[in-house]
């Protein structure tokens, strides 16, 4: 039965401009090729300090001393890490733990030269002279292909970072974090609800400056969007979360706005008509009878092509939302940035 997995750990953004003397606990380091350091302060005199790093691709930690406090994190990451670091978040309280497979594997095989060497030593004394030395070489040569081995089987990640009764290993750390978590399960329902508003006709017809990307209000929830679309693996953890709640604020307010301005949003002329194509579209996916649904659907596609209005559905899109099939597209991604002169 495998062991459940550790809750995900609160971790919080540490900024890139915060003085190394500022640390009061260990710190998580993530740079661009996805390596994972962990940085603990061990000792401080006066305006220096002593870290200890640990990184998941090295077999031991190593000591960084003499560093000035005043130092900036991101100054002494692009310093000491190979590679530029992208993001830092403080760790719980805990402490480092080495992998011992290495120390076990070692004390085994201490263990198993020592009994060989007693059988051997039994075996040698009623060997020949040619015997005994062919013996002893072979020995020899075992003797040194145990580190050898034991080199070969060494875990990939060696560290862990002990806390809260959990272990969890550096390449690990920074799974799950609440707050990332949190903002793209609220992005995903809102573009889940902007998906299903999109893909009801009668919504889109009622409703139809929720998806002109030229209304002030849909113009901000597909900006908002974007920017989180854009911030992905560039934001932390809280900087994620503002850029998520921007979203759910810019489509509560786009949706509100579009529903009540309603069908007003629409040209005048273009008002009746697109009337009439609502009550065919409800005519279309209420009724059971094949011929009654296929003539209101023709209605519909003809006085959509008709109005020809790129925030309406086209026939083709009609007859999806009819058919009960989704529409794919976010806020402002396919339709023009702009409405055309005397559309509105």
């Amino acid at each position: 039965m495998e062991a459940a997995a550790p809750p995900p750990l609160d971790l919080t953004p540490v900024r890139f401009e915060t003085p190394v003397g500022d640390l009061t606990s260990a710190v998580v380091v993530e740079t661009e090729d996805a390596e994972v350091t962990i940085i603990e302060p061990t000792l401080r005199r006066g305006d220096r300090v002593t870290l200890r790093l640990s990184t998941q691709s090295t077999a031991d930690p190593r000591f960084v001393s003499d560093i000035a406090t005043g130092m900036e994190l991101g100054e002494l990451t692009l310093t000491i890490l190979p590679s530029r670091p992208v993001r830092a978040f403080a760790l719980p309280p805990g402490a480092m733990q080495t992998s011992r497979l290495l120390r076990q594997m070692g004390m085994v095989s201490v263990a198993a030269l020592g009994a060989l060497g007693l059988i051997t030593f039994v075996l040698i004394s009623s060997l020949p002279a040619p015997a005994k030395a062919f013996l002893v070489v072979a020995l020899l040569a075992l003797a040194g292909l145990v580190p050898v081995i034991s080199a070969r089987l060494r875990p990939p990640t060696r560290h862990s970072y002990l806390t809260g009764g959990h272990a969890y290993p550096l390449d690990r750390v920074l799974d799950g974090t609440p707050a990332a978590q949190a903002a793209a399960a609220l992005v995903a329902r809102v573009k889940e609800e902007y998906g299903a508003l999109l893909s009801d006709i009668c919504y889109r017809i009622e409703n139809p400056a929720l998806f002109d990307p030229a209304d002030t209000a849909a113009k901000r929830l597909a900006t908002a969007l974007i920017r989180w679309d854009d911030g992905q693996g560039r934001l932390d953890p809280s900087e994620l979360s503002v850029a998520a709640a921007e979203v759910r604020v810019a489509f509560d307010a786009a949706k509100s706005h579009a529903e009540t301005v309603g069908m007003a949003y629409l040209p005048k002329g273009a008002q009746p008509k697109a009337q009439t194509a609502l009550k065919a579209a409800r005519l279309a996916r209420s009724t059971k009878a094949p011929a009654e649904r296929a003539a209101a659907l023709r209605q519909v596609s003809a006085i959509l092509e008709g109005l020809s209005l790129y925030y309406l559905p086209n026939p083709a899109e009609a007859t999806l939302m009819i058919d009960g099939r989704p529409v794919l597209a976010l806020p402002g991604r396919v339709a023009r940035d702009e409405a055309p002169d005397g559309e509105r």
